[in-house]
């Protein structure tokens, strides 16, 4: 292969492994890349490449590669240092900290060091994001995997659904509950990952009064101070109510629903300008989110 003078392109196989490098708009063939199973490279890298096996980026001095939170050797099946979030009990392939994708790199990979995710699985949401929306389904779709690659879960891309459900229909929402039927426990650490940091006004308020005191110490611009007013008032007796806000200004109420089966969370989160997201949650007896569905 010869050296790149204008702008590339990389396709990349269902693990974010780029397979193939052309040229210009009208696709000259300039590279073919080849891995093991691991990412131990079997063709050689063009100068100034950013990433390689599974999105990857390689230390150049240990030639290792960087997966975002820890180091795995190129030629050993495993990272180099334990996963700092440590297993899960119903998984006990998670019980290796030091294990890489499920010791399946075929199908499975690691988007940031921390977190297993499906690669086959995603390829099969994309499509069906493509079947069901078209190509704008598919772009809402993209951006919010590569949000979901910036705060710790390629496959989180999988539930973005709830973002663009109102717009390519409900549909879309079948691929973020497989996902979340799953790995919703994840999930879940995703997004708290990814919102900014929420300050607790109220908790465990039992009763709307006492949510009603809360709110009138809190100094909210009128429209945000009825729209918080409006989500009170549909707890039901048996609802304990959270009130939390945000350094930005918005502010979550969530009502929760204790069951035996674990518990219901619905979610309001409210801007200044009083505009209400409201999102139903489920928790099993574990604490795991296992249901998410935007009304």
């Amino acid at each position: 292969s010869g050296q790149p003078n204008g702008l590339v392109f990389y396709t990349n196989d269902h693990l974010g492994t780029p397979r193939f490098m052309t040229e210009g708009a009208v696709p000259k063939w300039m590279a073919t890349y080849k891995y093991r199973a691991f990412g131990l490279a079997l063709t050689p890298q063009i100068p100034g490449q950013g990433l390689e096996f599974a999105s990857m980026e390689r230390d150049l001095a240990s030639s290792d590669l960087y997966d975002h939170a820890r180091y795995m050797g190129g030629k050993l099946p495993k990272f180099n240092s334990p996963d700092k979030l440590g297993g899960h009990v119903e998984d006990p392939l998670s019980w290796n900290r030091y294990s890489y994708a499920r010791n399946n790199p075929i199908r499975y990979y690691d988007p940031n060091g921390k977190e297993v995710a499906d690669g086959v699985q995603l390829r099969k949401d994309r499509d069906y994001a493509l079947a069901t929306g078209g190509p704008s389904g598919l772009a809402s779709f993209d951006r919010a995997s590569m949000q979901g690659l910036k705060y710790g879960l390629m496959a989180f891309g999988a539930m973005a659904a709830y973002g663009a459900v109102a717009e390519y229909g409900p549909a879309l929402l079948a691929a973020g509950q497989q996902f979340l039927s799953r790995f919703g426990d994840r999930v879940e650490r995703a997004i708290s990952e990814a919102n900014p940091v929420l300050e607790k006004v109220g908790s465990d308020l039992a009763t709307k009064g006492e949510a009603r005191e809360v709110l009138s110490k809190m100094g909210l611009p009128n429209a945000q101070a009825d729209a918080v007013r409006s989500a009170i008032s549909r707890a039901t007796s048996s609802d304990t109510i959270d009130i939390l806000r945000s350094k930005a200004g918005d502010v979550v109420v969530n009502l929760t629903r204790p069951g035996a089966d674990g518990r219901q969370v619905m979610e309001y989160t409210i801007g200044q300008d009083g505009a209400k997201i409201p999102i139903q949650k489920a928790y099993d007896v574990f604490g795991n989110l296992v249901h998410l569905d935007p009304k």
